[in-house]
């Protein structure tokens, strides 16, 4: 797990979420793949995937839930002066 994935993974679940159903992190997993992906008569093309899992952290979602954070800090800081 990446480490950004796995801070994000870890202080969702201290506040009891889940941050995957937040759509913040997602979790792939793909077995391995060895087959042709393009024949001739010179040579054959490979798809050599070695299998893997890893959790990824999609970006868009969290800049979403950051500009959330800001406009409400924003609303707080203006309410006070």
């Amino acid at each position: 797990m990446g480490w950004i994935a796995q801070d994000i993974v870890d202080a969702f679940a201290k506040a009891g979420e889940n941050a995957s159903e937040w759509a913040l992190v997602v979790y792939n997993e793909s077995s391995s793949i060895n087959t042709p992906l393009l024949t001739s008569p010179e040579y054959t093309l490979q798809n050599k995937l070695k299998e893997t899992s890893e959790w990824r952290v999609i970006l868009d979602e969290c800049n979403a839930m950051e500009l959330l954070y800001q406009r409400r800090q924003l609303k707080r800081l203006s309410e006070l002066l």
